[in-house]
């Protein structure tokens, strides 16, 4: 995998340590949390606000450039 990866979650306690660790390897990254302003998204990455899962995300605009997600 060479592409730039989506990882939901990105603030959270897995989330941090992959994004992290994805970026040391020198993958492009984008940070989807709820409020990415708020949270400390490490530098390097993109960072996109989504809304809360338990309603509809209209995932495309997200995923345009990405070629792997981890949920």
């Amino acid at each position: 995998m060479s592409g730039r990866v989506l990882v939901t979650g990105a603030s959270g306690f897995v989330g941090k340590a992959l994004v992290a660790s994805l970026l040391r390897e020198g993958r492009p990254v984008l940070a989807a949390t709820r409020n990415p302003e708020a949270q400390s998204i490490p530098e390097g990455a993109g960072a996109v606000a989504i809304p809360d899962l338990a309603e509809a995300v209209d995932w495309w605009p997200l995923l345009d450039g990405v070629d792997a997600v981890v949920h």
